[in-house]
């Protein structure tokens, strides 16, 4: 399944530890505003890292694994 835009449904996922795998498109800009990628949580949420591609136009794609907490 692909969340695109949806924090309070990524939110409840994580919650309940259903998402295996994070792919994210990191673009360097700056917007000194915004609403946060991820909501607060009570809990610590670990990712291991398993893939990074840097792209052409200075943006990057990552991969990253939910590993459970120790």
């Amino acid at each position: 399944m692909l969340i695109f835009g949806s924090a309070d449904l990524s939110a409840a996922l994580m919650r309940h530890g259903l998402i295996d795998e994070y792919r994210l498109g990191l673009v360097p800009v700056v917007l000194g505003a915004g609403t946060p990628l991820f909501k607060p949580s009570p809990e610590r949420t670990r990712m291991q890292l398993l893939d990074a591609t840097a792209l052409e136009c200075g943006a990057a794609i990552v991969r990253y694994r939910a590993t459970p907490a120790t």
